[in-house]
């Protein structure tokens, strides 16, 4: 499996980290705050509790989302996308750092 580099201690900073009950999702993801490396959503590729950063895919929210590097089975990959399609304004308005991680939370659960 091909795997992203992982997320620098300093990059940490630049993910709002969703664990599986919040995003209810079988894996952790981290959502691209504004700055973030490429903007790029990061999929845990395990549904292990504890979190890895150097096991992780990554999933496009700009353009037409989609896997950009990295594989997931396809149940995973059908979750995520779904998470991603049903959520995507409020990602990318997030990304664009038009608001903050208590509001992009208040978004994603409407």
């Amino acid at each position: 499996m091909m795997q992203s580099k992982a997320i620098s201690e300093d990059g940490l900073f630049q993910y709002t980290r969703l664990w599986p009950h919040t995003a209810a999702l079988p894996m952790r993801i981290w959502l691209p705050d504004e700055g973030a490396e490429n903007g790029n959503i990061r999929v845990q590729t395990t549904h292990a509790a504890v979190s890895l950063p150097n096991e992780v895919v990554l999933v496009s929210i700009f353009e037409q989302p989609e896997l950009v590097e990295g594989t997931l089975s396809l149940s995973d990959l059908a979750a995520v996308m779904a998470f991603v399609m049903k959520r995507l304004a409020a990602l990318r308005v997030h990304s664009d750092g038009d608001c903050d991680s208590a509001d992009l939370i208040e978004r994603l659960r409407r």
